[in-house]
């Protein structure tokens, strides 16, 4: 029979329409639920703070399987778990954060462990455990063969909340659990609140931050609250927030940019972009008084002892019985708008301001008579505070701005260029004069 010609008149035939391709289903791993002499599937978590020991335990247990033959389904690390000590104040809010602990995880996944062999298996292991690693053996749970379906709706849900700008009613319930501090269990007082919010949005929250790391928009971090935080606000003047948590407390944060101590430290001032001088009392976290309102913001203060021939002025008011140390004391202010202000700290009364070239930056005391100041454009301006006509000595060497200032030896240190690159000098008393 002659084979020429065949399939020449396939067109003949009638068409038959293309196969539709179908998206391969994803399969979730099997769980094997094991016989009466063999394991199923096993988990062998190896946990410790130590992270190369983790990593090297979980080795010797993976090969330790090869060796005695036992089937090793994966080896996997979990994510690190960060968990912070806080220390709280018996009669008080203050909290501050005492170590951080980071706990580290693997998993050895194996299966087909015969009942024979595994007392041998777990006796090796615990004879081998080192100090400081936990070791736990459970069967696995199937959000581990699920981790690549639960994302879907996750991303959906978190892509129209950032889409929308509204955030689902369930995230912002919380369960507040009161949790006993101290004494007597019968006192409301004697309870704090314990918070728990939403996981998911928890994770959006962490991923938003991230995003915000990354593109270097985080500008500042302000910790202070126990729990969340539910509101937060500018103030009119724009320099100072406001905010209001689950902790039941509202924080004021301001801008400060220095701090002088008085005395031996029991009182301290401070200056802020706001253009307000405070005075403060260490031992009750309390402002005593505003000592300046100058309007600019005040880049740094100094307070020092003035000599006798200096007039720094009476106080209009009586001063609290927490103030202690301020007499003869003037405060030195370097403000924006270019000037040098001293104020009496006792009497709060201005008792000189000398105009400078360029924004002032930093100040600091010489002696009770002789003030140093740095401005934006480089200048240091020695100055007699008995007659401030005319600086006693301009010192420029460069054109960077001046950050600090502070006395050293017969001279003083100084910190002067970009943010990025500071530089140190220090200029010896021969140059002053």
């Amino acid at each position: 029979m002659p084979t020429h010609g065949i399939g020449r008149y396939k067109y003949l035939l009638p068409k038959q329409l293309p196969k539709k391709k179908r998206k391969d289903k994803m399969q979730i791993k099997q769980i094997n639920p094991g016989t009466e002499t063999v394991y199923g599937t096993l988990n062998v978590l190896v946990s410790g703070y130590d992270m190369t020991l983790v990593e090297h335990y979980s080795q010797y247990v993976h090969n330790l399987c090869n060796r005695l033959k036992i089937k090793v389904d994966e080896s996997y690390a979990l994510p690190t778990k960060t968990t912070e000590l806080i220390l709280v104040q018996e009669q008080g809010t203050k909290i501050h954060v005492d170590s951080v602990l980071k706990t580290h995880k693997r998993v050895v996944q194996v299966s087909d462990l015969s009942s024979t062999l595994a007392p041998v298996f777990l006796e090796v292991l615990l004879r081998n455990q080192p100090e400081g690693v936990e070791l736990l053996v459970k069967e696995p749970t199937v959000l581990k063969e699920m981790r690549e379906i639960n994302y879907r709706p996750l991303t959906q849900i978190f892509q129209m909340t950032l889409r929308t700008g509204d955030v689902p009613t369930d995230w912002k319930t919380a369960n507040v659990i009161p949790v006993h501090k101290k004494e007597d269990k019968t006192e409301p007082g004697n309870y704090r609140p314990m918070c728990l919010t939403c996981i998911t949005c928890k994770i959006i929250r962490q991923k938003i931050e991230e995003h915000l790391n990354e593109m270097n928009s985080w500008r500042r971090e302000l910790s202070g609250h126990v729990y969340d935080v539910n509101c937060c606000k500018f103030l009119p003047s724009g320099m100072v927030v406001i905010s209001g948590g689950m902790d039941a407390q509202v924080k004021v944060w301001s801008c400060i940019l220095d701090l002088a101590a008085v005395d031996r430290g029991r009182n301290v001032v401070s200056c802020s972009r706001d253009g307000t001088a405070r005075l403060w009392d260490c031992g009750k976290s309390a402002c005593l008084a505003v000592v300046a309102d100058c309007g600019p913001p005040i880049n740094g203060c100094c307070v020092g002892v003035a000599e006798n021939s200096i007039n720094l002025g009476a106080p209009e008011e009586p001063t609290s019985d927490r103030e202690i140390g301020t007499q003869d004391k003037l405060l030195l202010l370097a403000r924006e708008d270019k000037k040098l202000q001293g104020i009496g700290l006792q009497s709060r009364q201005p008792i000189f301001a000398f105009d400078g070239s360029d924004a002032f930056n930093c100040c600091t005391f010489l002696s009770s008579v002789y003030v140093l100041a740095g401005t934006q454009d480089g200048n240091i301006y020695k100055l007699d505070v008995r007659c401030l006509r005319t600086p006693v000595q301009i010192i420029h060497r460069s054109g960077a701005p001046v950050h600090s200032l502070l006395p050293f030896r017969e001279g003083f240190v100084v910190s002067q260029g970009k943010k990025i690159n500071l530089k140190c000098f220090s200029i010896p008393k021969i140059q002053l004069r």
